[in-house]
């Protein structure tokens, strides 16, 4: 069984604080279904996270059949390695795949690939050919993830990363996963990057009208 971890419950702090992120429009529906859409077909289930109440409820109105859950308090942050952990704790797969309410362009294909590395490692990250790492759009073996995360809060290490050295991971590059990873892992932090995902969504609209 295959669990999909939505992280939803980000401040939208370098946008315009008084919309919700996850609920913004793009072509038609809200950005929460774009991830969502794009990966029923390999997903068995999904599991939501978010900061409050608020959140939760606003949500609802999007989505049926979907457990949505709020961080977990005990650990006293908003942090997104807490809404991982939430996640993976509420989640019922053998294998997680996390992945951000504002990354509406991720498809089945990294999905399908990162949970097969996983079959023989307890985690598959992306990696850019520069380095970077993507820890938040990766899949990972779900107990041994929950380890790795509750050790690392304990050290007070809270980047997304941290979890990492306590697992034996897959380091898989972008582009073995994707033809155009800029757009498969494209992130909405901006308002200017939420202008250039409707350019990017008129562009495919136009190639398959060819």
């Amino acid at each position: 069984m295959i669990s999909c971890i939505v992280l939803a419950g980000g401040k939208s702090s370098r946008m315009n604080k008084s919309y919700y992120k996850a609920v913004l429009p793009l072509a038609g529906k809200p950005l929460i279904m774009w991830p969502i859409d794009s990966l029923r077909p390999v997903v068995d289930e999904f599991v939501i996270v978010v900061k409050n109440e608020d959140q939760r409820i606003e949500l609802g109105r999007y989505l049926d059949n979907v457990a949505i859950v709020q961080d977990d308090k005990r650990f006293g942050l908003n942090n997104p390695l807490v809404g991982a952990l939430t996640g993976a704790l509420k989640a019922r797969g053998e294998i997680i795949f996390i992945v951000c309410c504002d990354q509406p362009f991720i498809t089945s294909n990294v999905v399908s690939k990162t949970v097969n590395y996983c079959r023989n490692f307890e985690a598959c990250v992306p990696r850019w050919p520069n380095g970077f790492l993507e820890p938040l759009t990766a899949a990972y073996r779900r107990r041994e993830y929950i380890d790795a995360v509750k050790k690392s809060l304990e050290e007070n290490k809270l980047k997304c990363t941290a979890p990492l050295k306590y697992l034996k991971v897959y380091y898989v590059n972008v582009y073995e996963l994707a033809h155009n990873p800029k757009i498969t892992f494209y992130n909405i932090n901006t308002v200017e990057d939420y202008r250039n995902a409707w350019d990017i969504v008129k562009g495919m609209l136009r190639n398959e009208a060819r």
